[in-house]
């Protein structure tokens, strides 16, 4: 009986696993279509502040929603 828990529990592990690969991958190549046509132009200060606290909050969000 636990093997089937614990086999019903790899997929959804993987099935997590594999969202947040797609999750970071997203985040990237977001990062770079931002830093190659920028929507907006800002200080070179304001992009690091920028860059550090979406990437501190994406990193945390997924550490909190992901047990």
């Amino acid at each position: 009986m636990n093997t089937t828990a614990n086999a019903n529990g790899d997929d959804g592990l993987f099935f997590n696993e594999a969202l947040f690969g797609l999750a970071i991958l997203a985040f990237v190549l977001l990062l770079i279509i931002e830093k190659t046509k920028p929507y907006r132009q800002f200080s070179a200060k304001t992009y690091k502040e920028s860059f550090v606290t979406n990437t501190t909050a994406f990193l945390v969000n997924n550490l909190i929603l992901n047990p």
